[in-house]
């Protein structure tokens, strides 16, 4: 069984200097473009599901990165297929475990936390390369549980962990009956992240605003706003049989210190509102993410964004197959030799929780920061980005391009 947990906007982590090996640029840049291409694949499959959607693709890829460590033969190939893995092992898990270094040790303005543990059958007799490997790369730790005997305890004990690493805002991410007496392995992966805009939302100009839905319904919602500032944009064309011009428009919202930036995505055309949604979703499942925003300039803008939390719960075995990965999962085809030799072991539910929350709030000192009005311009008209019907978003660390975490917003009230 493989677990994972993710989540966004928390209180500050804890300091970690893990021993991870070193790793050239060029192979990290590598591991990013292959958790970048599996969070698209795996949005396009996710994205035929109804309402809001978010997840980390740097939680899940991670997690299932750890599981190819001990996969072997077609297991291993279907794995590496899905994940889009560039590398041979023994170059890849140290280059991993290098960018999540370099995600989380440096000083910086936000904050950023993954978490690995792996739990086994306490009488598995597990392979001891797999155990150094997550240990060395991913920081995993090892724990041992009674999964034949008491599943119960050893959900209640998971579940507790994923908790205590998101701060609590993944809570119970194994429901009742989540693990049997037939689970040998339980691989979680956590991820933490919170940080402050770096030109904050006035939240005295946060107001009722008109958001269209899908099917042309106009609600109102409480949007912030952003009266003038410079952001990175670019009015993005996609190629459709329309003669005329249909696409998306996408802005960067910069973090405070730039090391981060959120893209929002909003869709236009004169085509309907779910062939328009659908062409940008499109666009996101086939990488072509990268192509479009290359290129993005500076301008001023006021920008309209719809405030907005919720929590997305999925069960990935099913996309997961989608994109190919089947004798994972398959009591007869699974080979999984590499943690257990003695034991015939398969992936078993694939779980996924995250939370995001997105409002004015930042920090104390980001709070003090002024929006940033030029003078001599005033009477210059200022165009307006507004998300106010359903789009995109994404939130990326800026020096390597890692996705941490892609989703959308159908409907800003919805709360799961």
């Amino acid at each position: 069984m493989l677990l994972l947990a993710a989540w966004i906007h928390g209180a500050e982590a804890e300091p970690q200097t893990p021993q991870i090996p070193r790793a050239s640029a060029a192979q990290i840049k590598q591991v990013v473009a292959s958790g970048n291409r599996f969070g698209g694949l795996l949005y396009g499959t996710l994205a035929t599901k109804q309402g809001n959607l978010f997840f980390s693709p740097l939680s899940i890829h991670a997690a299932l990165s750890q599981a190819w460590a001990g996969a072997r033969g077609e297991t291993a190939t279907e794995l590496a297929d899905a994940l889009a893995l560039p590398l041979q092992r023994e170059a890849f898990h140290p280059a991993y475990g290098a960018l999540l270094n370099e995600l989380e040790g440096a000083p910086r303005a936000y904050a950023l936390k993954t978490a690995n543990a792996v739990w086994l059958q306490e009488d598995l007799g597990v392979q001891a390369e797999f155990v150094t490997c997550l240990k060395q790369n991913y920081g995993a730790a090892l724990q041992l549980a009674d999964f034949k005997k008491d599943p119960e305890t050893a959900r209640a004990r998971i579940n507790a962990w994923v908790a205590e690493k998101t701060e609590k805002k993944i809570d119970g991410v194994l429901d009742p009956g989540g693990l049997d007496a037939e689970t040998r392995l339980v691989l979680a992966s956590a991820i933490y992240f919170k940080s402050a805009w770096k030109t904050p939302f006035d939240r005295r100009l946060t107001g009722h605003r008109p958001f269209t839905l899908l099917d042309g319904t106009e609600i109102k919602v409480p949007t912030m706003s952003i009266e003038k500032d410079s952001f990175a944009f670019k009015h993005c064309t996609l190629e459709t049989s329309n003669a005329v011009a249909q696409g998306f428009d996408v802005i960067e919202l910069p973090y405070e210190k730039d090391a981060l930036s959120m893209l929002v995505m909003v869709p236009f055309g004169n085509m309907d509102a779910k062939r328009l949604m659908f062409l940008l979703e499109a666009s996101v499942a086939a990488g072509g993410l990268e192509k479009h925003l290359d290129g993005m300039k500076e301008q001023p803008f006021k920008v309209r964004l719809p405030r907005f939390a919720f929590s997305c719960s999925t069960d990935l075995a099913e996309p997961l197959r989608t994109l190919g990965v089947k004798r994972a999962f398959s009591d007869q085809e699974a080979d999984f030799s590499g943690i257990a030799k003695s034991a015939k072991i398969c992936l078993g539910a694939v779980a996924h929780k995250a939370f995001v929350q997105v409002d004015e709030e930042g920090t104390e000192a980001a709070a003090a920061t002024t929006v940033k009005i030029e003078e001599g311009k005033d009477d210059e008209p200022v165009p307006v980005f507004s998300a106010d019907r359903p789009f995109v978003f994404l939130i990326r660390e800026k020096a390597h391009g890692a996705m941490l975490f892609i989703g959308r917003v159908m409907d800003p009230r919805k709360k799961e």
